[in-house]
């Protein structure tokens, strides 16, 4: 309060002309009475110009107080125009960087789903390149065709004599069921069956080519991978081993 009255007293002071003017005033009011007027001017005239002269001060004094406040008005209002188009400026900016931050996150996931999609298109295609790498072999292979063979083994049959065996030939390719059959010792078949899936075919063409030799014939059907050929056999004195050798149409023994 008391900083208050004495700021106010020193507005009311800083007006010094206005002040200095009423002292004027009242030395020109003094001399007047002196040396004009024949009589004495009465001290409340004093009084009243002096309180006048003060009356004004305040009165500007005031005055200078209200354009202060309005200044400061105003230039509040500018500022909080300032300030308000500040932080609409700074909403705008964070606005724009909150959606440049979502496009770039949009953009990553984006990039993302994409990089998976590329990575399973590209493990797609080496699927689908070793799989054709595959067909490729095997078409290689079909085309130039595995080299025949032909398995052969043995087993002996409980029984004294003469000795019996099974001998079994397997093939690994489709071909015509003719060749040699050639053991050891001397021998002689007994019969031979062709296994097939759905059937099961006995008999077929024996020549005899020699004691230890004969030759096997079978023209229908073919010779197939997983149609075993099961030929039982006799000898005397058994027999150490056999060999089977195919023969082509051109190299059938004459009857």
């Amino acid at each position: 309060m008391w900083s208050e009255i004495t700021q106010a007293i020193v507005t009311i002071f800083g007006h010094f002309f206005t002040l200095l003017a009423g002292c004027v005033a009242t030395v020109l009011v003094a001399l007047y009475e002196k040396f004009f007027r024949r009589e004495p001017i009465p001290r409340k005239v004093y009084a009243w110009m002096l309180v006048g002269f003060l009356f004004w001060a305040c009165i500007l004094s005031i005055r200078d107080e209200h354009r202060n406040s309005q200044e400061l008005i105003e230039e509040k209002k500018i500022i909080s125009g300032e300030l308000g188009l500040c932080n609409g400026h700074f909403e705008a900016t964070v606005g724009k960087a909150e959606f440049f931050q979502e496009q770039t996150h949009m953009q990553q996931q984006t990039i993302n789903n994409q990089q998976a999609t590329l990575t399973a298109q590209q493990q797609t295609l080496n699927s689908q390149q070793g799989t054709m790498n595959s067909c490729v072999l095997a078409l290689g292979r079909k085309a130039v065709g595995e080299p025949l063979q032909i398995s052969l083994f043995m087993q002996e049959l409980p029984s004294k004599s003469p000795k019996a065996m099974d001998i079994i030939l397997l093939t690994n390719r489709v071909t015509r069921m003719r060749g040699d059959l050639e053991c050891s010792k001397p021998f002689s078949v007994v019969q031979w069956t062709i296994l097939g899936p759905m059937m099961i075919k006995v008999g077929g063409g024996v020549m005899p080519l020699a004691a230890n030799k004969v030759y096997l014939s079978w023209e229908s059907p073919e010779w197939e991978p997983g149609m075993p050929v099961l030929i039982t056999v006799s000898s005397e004195n058994g027999t150490d081993g056999c060999t089977f050798k195919l023969r082509s149409s051109e190299q059938q023994p004459a009857p």
